[in-house]
C-alpha cells in the first residue's frame, strides 16, 4: 500500500495538524497563552440579576472568614489551608448559599484594588467597582440557579456598586452563569506566560482595568 504521505496533496491536508502537534508537543510545555475575559454589571443593572434569584428553598448569608473557615474540613467544598491563610490578609467577604444546615455555594467578593487572580497575576479595578470571584456551587447543585440568589443578597449589602468579574475564555459555563445574572463582556486581557512564569499580558484601553504580574519585573505590556 503507497504512503499517504509520497502524495503532494495529502501533505498540504496534514500539514496544519502536523502543525499544531509540533506546537502542542514542543512550544506549549515552555510559551503558553491564556485569555481573560472581563465581565461587567451595571449598578443600575443588578435588578436583572434579581430577577433571576427565584430559587426556593435556600438562605443566603455572609460568612466570616472564622465561619468559613468551619467548612475545610470538607473536601468537596475546596476551601483550602492555603486560601483562608491568604484570605486571612485581605478585606474581602464572603456570601453563602444553604440548603438547610448545608453549604451548597459561595462566592467572594474585593473592594481593594489590585487583587490577586493567582500566586502570580493581579488584577486591577476601577476604585467604584466590586470583583466577584471564586464563586463556587457543589456539583450537585450546579445549573439550578443558585448565583442569581447570591449575588441579589450580597449586591444588597454592599450597596450600589459595579461589579466585575473575570473568567477564562474556555470556561463557557461560567460565563454563561454570570452572563444569565445580567454580566456583559467587557473586554480580553491575554496574558503570556514563558516556563510557567508570566511575562507579558495584553491591557485594553480602558485605563481602569489591567491584568499585570505581580512581580514587577516580569510584568510588560502591549
Amino acid at each position: 500500500m503507497p504512503s499517504p504521505f509520497a502524495h503532494p496533496a495529502a501533505v498540504l491536508a496534514l500539514a496544519p495538524l502536523m502543525g499544531r502537534l509540533v506546537v502542542r508537543t514542543l512550544v506549549r510545555p515552555f510559551v503558553d497563552r491564556q485569555v481573560y475575559e472581563c465581565l461587567t454589571l451595571k449598578a443600575a443593572g443588578t435588578g436583572q440579576c434579581a430577577s433571576r434569584a427565584r430559587v426556593g428553598g435556600v438562605q443566603v448569608k455572609e460568612l466570616s472568614h472564622a465561619e468559613l473557615a468551619r467548612w475545610r474540613s470538607v473536601s468537596a467544598l475546596e476551601i483550602s489551608e492555603k486560601f483562608l491563610r491568604t484570605l486571612a490578609q485581605r478585606p474581602d467577604r464572603c456570601f453563602g448559599a444553604f440548603i438547610g444546615d448545608a453549604l451548597v455555594s459561595y462566592v467572594f467578593f474585593a473592594s481593594a484594588s489590585p487583587t490577586a487572580i493567582d500566586e502570580q497575576l493581579r488584577f486591577r479595578f476601577p476604585r467604584d467597582s466590586i470583583y466577584i470571584y471564586k464563586a463556587f456551587t457543589l456539583p450537585a447543585w450546579r445549573g439550578k440557579g443558585l448565583l442569581p440568589n447570591l449575588l441579589t443578597v450580597a449586591m444588597r449589602r454592599l450597596e450600589c456598586r459595579d461589579f466585575v468579574t473575570l473568567v477564562l475564555s474556555g470556561n463557557r459555563n461560567s460565563r454563561k452563569a454570570f452572563e444569565h445574572c445580567g454580566f456583559q463582556l467587557d473586554q480580553r486581557f491575554t496574558v503570556w506566560k514563558v516556563l510557567a512564569r508570566p511575562v507579558r499580558a495584553t491591557v485594553p484601553g480602558h485605563p481602569g482595568f489591567c491584568i499585570d504580574a505581580r512581580d514587577p519585573w516580569l510584568a510588560g505590556r502591549v
